[in-house]
């Protein structure tokens, strides 16, 4: 019912996704399945915090609750997951992971 409300929202954006594979599969079977016939990453950039980190961190834990710890962010309760939660956290990690390794300073309020 919404998929072309969506499709209008993320055409042209970029998207920032922890382990991009994962959801991004999730994404495009739900298009198939409505009959569209273009994948996600044909509709948008993605970019993949999980491949960020690996390329930082390698070998360490790399998992969102790994990088909250690791860049200092506020874990919230993590004992509900849920994808509303977890888009709130990654995009704190991911400012944490951008202003550090690319010396961006930090905006003071």
């Amino acid at each position: 019912d919404v998929m072309w409300d969506f499709i209008d929202f993320i055409k042209g954006a970029e998207l920032i996704m922890h382990n991009a594979r994962f959801d991004q599969s999730f994404i495009d079977n739900e298009l198939s399945l409505a009959g569209f016939d273009q994948k996600l990453d044909e509709l948008c950039t993605i970019t993949d915090t999980l491949k960020i980190a690996r390329e930082l961190h390698p070998g360490e834990n790399n998992s969102l609750d790994g990088l909250c710890s690791r860049y200092s962010v506020n874990e919230h309760d993590r004992s509900f997951h849920g994808a509303l939660l977890d888009a709130e956290i990654l995009s704190q990690v991911y400012s944490k992971i951008f202003k550090k390794n690319y010396l961006i300073p930090e905006v003071q309020q």
